[in-house]
């Protein structure tokens, strides 16, 4: 990214808003097999003093809300992947993740299905009104 944003001329701001999940357990391995899977079933769900997805969702509106308000046009954001699928989760029409596998889709059009890659890359787009007027996987070979 850094190579990017200096041969663009391009400041990259760091936000503690947009930090990895906390999972409440000292090593990710001390995680239950299923944590993910029992996150997405209910964004409430937590281990000890972690956080849920419910809270990362409302860390990640609070940025989202100021990014809208600012008067930047394009933005690129970089972040955890869990972190942008309980986005999704919270965005799009349809969302299934059975414990392996998503299958996402917007206004019917299919975002993913299966794996996501790392990484993965998805545009979203709003409107004057701060409404999102589509969301779509953008394909990338790196």
């Amino acid at each position: 990214m850094q190579n990017i944003s200096e041969t663009n001329n391009i400041k990259i701001k760091l936000d503690v808003r947009i930090n990895e999940r906390g999972f409440g357990v000292k090593y990710i391995k001390d995680l239950p097999v299923n944590f993910t899977k029992l996150s997405f079933e209910d964004k409430r769900f937590k281990i000890a003093d972690g956080e849920s997805l419910y809270e990362v969702d409302k860390r990640f509106r609070t940025f989202i809300n100021d990014l809208l308000n600012s008067d930047n046009s394009k933005i690129i954001i970089v972040m955890h992947g869990i972190f942008l699928l309980s986005y999704l989760k919270t965005i799009c029409n349809h969302f299934e993740f059975d414990g392996m596998n998503f299958n996402i889709s917007y206004n019917g059009k299919l975002i993913l299905d299966g794996i996501p890659k790392n990484p993965s890359i998805y545009k979203i787009e709003f409107d004057d009104n701060k409404n999102i007027t589509n969301v779509e996987y953008v394909e990338c070979d790196l």
